[in-house]
């Protein structure tokens, strides 16, 4: 679906944020179909993935939405069981990035502190 909605529609995309710490760039890619019924109007892409069910909507790392209209679209998919939310054993990624940003945040914190016991020189 997205390689038909970037070959058909051709997006224009905009940077909407930018973390230097990771290097990442989020990004809101809008198109502007010229024909058919949607002639004239502007289609999101996250939100045509994520209402379609074949995109995830994005959770900081401490759980909240990154944008809030996705997160909406993502229950109305689920709901639905719109396309890959189609399949009972599908996780939610979420649950899963979250959980592995807190296993490494553990950890990292783990390894920073010294062993309560430290082994004897010898």
């Amino acid at each position: 679906m997205l390689v038909s909605l970037i070959r058909d529609l051709k997006p224009q995309c905009y940077t909407a944020a930018w973390q230097a710490a990771t290097k990442t760039r989020f990004v809101v890619c809008v198109a502007q179909p010229t024909s058919g019924s949607a002639a004239g109007s502007r289609i999101d892409l996250g939100t045509a993935l994520i209402s379609t069910g074949w995109a995830f909507a994005a959770v900081t790392p401490n759980g909240a939405p990154v944008h809030a209209p996705y997160i909406v679209a993502q229950e109305v998919a689920k709901k639905q069981h719109l396309g890959l939310w189609q399949f009972a054993d599908v996780p939610d990624p979420n649950a899963i990035i979250l959980r592995d940003i807190r296993n490494a945040s553990n950890q990292a914190g783990q390894s920073s502190n010294p062993p309560a016991n430290p082994p004897a020189n010898r």
